[in-house]
């Protein structure tokens, strides 16, 4: 391979998408991460313009995902985006926690060649199989070079990581943006593309990538849902005896943020005790800034809860690193 060459990179990590149904007549019924990455292009017939050089980061049903895997996939994909031969990067992945792992990797890598990551609902081999047009679609954006930075491409959308969330486990467009545009879709064969894009990452504080997959460990960060008559006394006891210690809280409060005074006063009390607190909604689309916030709390904005954990434990690794 010469430095003139423009090659795509593919990273598989597992998921529905590379899943195996026993029975194709049930295609409900089926092994994850079954496939191998290369193995799925092959089989399907996907077509390509450019070269692609195939790595099998992981192979797992993506509820599994972890911290290890993470740290391997952020370094695989800042290492092909390092090379001057390298004209984008496509990553399968499990459903379940993709709209994460496309958030984390959308939030810590530098500028470079974009990366699009897409998956499944359906196994690989069921007969009428999503995985093969998501994968396609993955490749048509890439080939559109309207892409850029980090977007995940499923069901005939492609949507920023930001804002973009599973909304469905039992159907084929299974992610949704709410009230926010999708970034881009097809339309009689032409891409139409909104701009601009949600960008909360100068409102949080964060490390380098470099910093990030140094630090031997990340600081725990857990997120608690806020409900009716919802009382915090339960956990306060185990989370406080925890150990490693909680770093950071997320409360996925009701509505835009809101709590009950036994919530309010609880995240008082973690936040004197060293725990960084920060406000999300359960609501998945619901935007989180209020008019009078509470000093030293961080507030999700667009971010959904699960997101803005991450964003959180990536805020608790910066103050870590600088203290």
């Amino acid at each position: 391979m010469t430095s003139n060459d423009n090659i795509w990179v593919v990273l598989a990590t597992g998921g529905t998408i590379a899943g195996v149904a026993k029975d194709v007549a049930v295609p409900g019924h089926y092994a994850s991460a079954q496939v191998g990455g290369q193995d799925l292009f092959e089989q399907w017939g996907i077509s390509a313009s450019r070269c692609c050089v195939f790595e099998q980061v992981a192979q797992i049903d993506s509820k599994d995902m972890s911290e290890a895997i993470w740290r391997q996939l952020l370094a695989r994909v800042a290492h092909w985006q390092a090379q001057p031969e390298v004209a984008g990067v496509v990553i399968t992945h499990g459903t379940d926690t993709l709209e994460e792992t496309a958030f984390l990797l959308h939030w810590l890598l530098p500028p470079g060649p974009p990366v699009v990551i897409t998956g499944a609902m359906l196994p690989s081999n069921a007969l009428q199989s999503d995985g093969a047009h998501n994968l396609q679609l993955a490749f048509d954006w890439l080939a559109s070079g309207q892409a850029q930075g980090v977007s995940v491409a499923f069901a005939g959308h492609i949507h920023h990581p930001e804002v973009v969330t599973k909304s469905h486990a039992d159907q084929l467009d299974a992610f949704s943006t709410g009230s926010w545009l999708t970034w881009a879709q097809r339309v009689h064969g032409q891409w139409q593309v909104q701009t601009p894009q949600p960008d909360a990452r100068g409102h949080w504080p964060r490390p380098s990538l470099t910093e990030v997959l140094a630090a031997p460990t990340w600081p725990r960060v857990e997120v608690f849902l806020h409900h009716a008559a919802a009382n915090p006394a339960g956990w306060l006891s185990l989370v406080q005896a925890a150990q490693p210690p909680l770093a950071g809280l997320v409360l996925a409060g009701t509505g835009h943020g809101t709590t009950n005074e036994a919530w309010h006063h609880a995240l008082m009390a973690m936040q004197h005790q060293g725990v960084q607190v920060a406000v999300s909604s359960r609501c998945a689309f619901s935007t989180v800034k209020p008019y009078e916030p509470q000093p030293g709390w961080l507030y999700s904005g667009h971010l959904n809860a699960v997101k803005t954990r991450l964003a959180l434990q990536m805020a608790c690794l910066d103050q870590a690193l600088k203290a």
